[in-house]
């Protein structure tokens, strides 16, 4: 079982890569972007409530994403999980890890994908004009979420690197170049 955390500002090419090592090992995909993205397409309550947050570049709060997740996270784990976009804090990577601790089970990789600012936001606002989301047009918001993402996210590295389980890869390469590099982790 490959229980994966897929680590990255946003823009670093997390959801690519999930969806290769989905496709390679059958994990089931958790990201939190696209289930608050779901939840905005449904318009429920939580959706628009996640709109408003994100039109004005802060972070939606803890318990609406774990709310999002957990369901998914307690009902399979068969050949594990690839986490994307998630934890994001500390209190999401307690609570992940308590989940797992009540269910046997471990967080196995954290793959952490770098990739300069400049760089990053040029991939979001070119993402946000082919997909039409305009949460990820406006640079502004754009750079204060690569800079709360930075902030927030130290703590989690720290904590997974003292576990030895904590690898950087270079997000700027090609696609492929990237998930051979990832691959040979896992395996090895």
């Amino acid at each position: 079982m490959k229980n994966i955390i897929l680590f990255g500002a946003p823009g670093s090419g997390k959801g690519t890569q999930s969806e290769k090592l989905i496709e390679k090992y059958g994990l089931v995909h958790i990201s939190t972007g696209e289930l608050l993205r779901q939840e905005m397409t449904m318009q429920t309550n939580i959706g628009v409530e996640i709109k408003e947050t994100l039109a004005t570049g802060k972070m939606v709060s803890d318990d609406i994403i774990f709310r999002l997740i957990e369901q998914t996270l307690l009902t399979q784990h068969e050949k594990g999980f690839i986490f994307d976009g998630f934890p994001r804090n500390k209190s999401q990577m307690d609570k992940l890890e308590d989940v797992f601790t009540k269910q046997n089970i471990a967080i196995t990789h954290v793959l952490s994908l770098k990739v300069p600012q400049e760089e990053l936001v040029q991939r979001i606002v070119q993402r946000g004009k082919l997909n039409n989301r305009t949460d990820d047009q406006n640079e502004v918001v754009i750079k204060g979420r690569i800079r709360l993402y930075h902030a927030q996210t130290t703590i989690i590295a720290d904590f997974y690197k003292q576990k030895n389980i904590f690898f950087e890869i270079d997000g700027l390469n090609d696609v492929e170049s990237v998930f051979a590099e990832i691959v040979g982790i896992l395996e090895n």
